[in-house]
Order: structure tokens, then sequence, then C-alpha cells
């Protein structure tokens, strides 16, 4: 495989992207990446990736401090390739000017590549700062699963976990259209009946349901 440098070209969800680096392999990163998650059920499977990318690349992978400075990102003796975790509790923790001067840093785009990993309702993204940090850099989001985005949700789970014990899991039938009825119904009793409650349907939701909608097909032999 030839070198593969990801580059901050629009937004990319992320079990498209973690579905690319289970198949092909880590890319390249020459930039910010920022992960916009909501359930965080994929996160440890990003950090996972994002190891890989690190080491592909002659770094390692490891948390680093806020607030950000000048060359937060030059990796230093150790050659890092940091993670900053944005987390309400850390915003908070940074106060006002501090954070502001962070994101102006960040925004510059100017420096090399790091990871951000930030809550998909964080103060982060309704700053004045966010559009020149997007424009600068890999945003990989968890999305809200819709009919449009679940069959890449669906073919990420199936290939990369115990979600199904059959190959050919969503060739059956009403496997996928279970999870399509529960995006169209938006919730049901059954669903809260799990715990769901009256949530958006994340990856979180679709691991939740397929787990359940596999272990009912198998009790019931009909897998």
């Amino acid at each position: 495989m030839g070198d593969v440098v990801v580059t901050g070209v629009g937004a990319v969800q992320d079990v498209g992207y973690l579905l690319a680096t289970h198949r092909h392999g880590a890319a390249a990163l020459d930039r910010a990446l920022v992960y916009r998650y909501r359930s965080g059920r994929l996160l440890r499977a990003m950090m996972v990736a994002l190891r890989c990318t690190a080491e592909r690349q002659g770094r390692i992978l490891a948390s680093g401090d806020l607030p950000l400075r000048p060359g937060f990102a030059d990796g230093g003796l150790l050659n890092v390739l940091p993670v900053f975790r944005w987390s309400r509790e850390a915003v908070k923790c940074l106060g006002s000017r501090e954070f502001t001067n962070s994101l102006r840093v960040l925004a510059e785009g100017t420096h090399g590549p790091s990871v951000h990993l930030v809550p998909h309702d964080s103060p982060v993204l309704r700053h004045s700062t966010w559009p020149a940090i997007e424009a600068g850099s890999l945003v990989v989001v968890e999305p809200l699963i819709t009919r449009a985005s679940l069959p890449t949700a669906l073919l990420y789970l199936a290939e990369t976990s115990d979600l199904c014990a059959p190959s050919d899991i969503l060739g059956q039938t009403g496997f996928t259209e279970s999870f399509a009825d529960l995006i169209d119904e938006g919730s049901n009793d059954d669903v809260r009946a799990r715990g769901l409650g009256r949530e958006p349907i994340t990856v979180g939701t679709v691991w939740a349901v397929g787990r359940w909608f596999s272990e009912w097909r198998t009790e019931d032999g009909a897998v």
C-alpha cells in the first residue's frame, strides 16, 4: 500500500474512517485531527487507529496538556503525536482567556499533526475560531444515524466486532430492517425496554440494538 496522507477536506464519519483503516491500514496524518464524538462508543477504536497512524510516522501517541501553546504539536524529544481531550471539565478549568488563546493557536493551522477529542456539544464548536479550525483540520464526526449513514455503520460493526457471528448477517431477514424501523420511529416501547430511552440514534444505539437483535435471533434458533 502506498503512502496515504489524510488531509482536511470536509468532514468524514468515524465509521467510514475506521472501516478504511481496518481494510487498508492506517493513513498518514499531516495536520490536526478533530474527533467530534457523541456516544463515545468508538473512542477506543479511534485511539487504536490513531496509535497505528502514530507508529507509521515514527511517533508515539500520548496525552497532551491544555492549554495549547505555540509549538504544541512539534513532537518534542520523543516525537509524540499528542492527544488533547476537550472535555467539559477541561474547558472549564482553562478559563475564558486560556480557552480562547488555545483555540487561536489551533486555528493558525501551521503546526504539525495532533489529535483533539471534542464532545459534540462542546463550546469549542460554538467559538468564533471554529470555522478556521475546521477548515485547517481533518474533522471526524460521530453522526446521528440516518437511513443514509446506516449501511456504513452496520458494515463497520459487522466487520470489526463480535456483533454478529455469521459473515452474512447483514443479509439476514429482518436485521437491517430492525435498525431502519428504529430510525423511522425514533423510539418505541421495545427500545425503551432495552434502556435506550428517547435519545437520538447514534452508533452506540446501533451497537446496543444490534447485540440485542443478534442474541435474540440466536436464542430463537434463526441463525
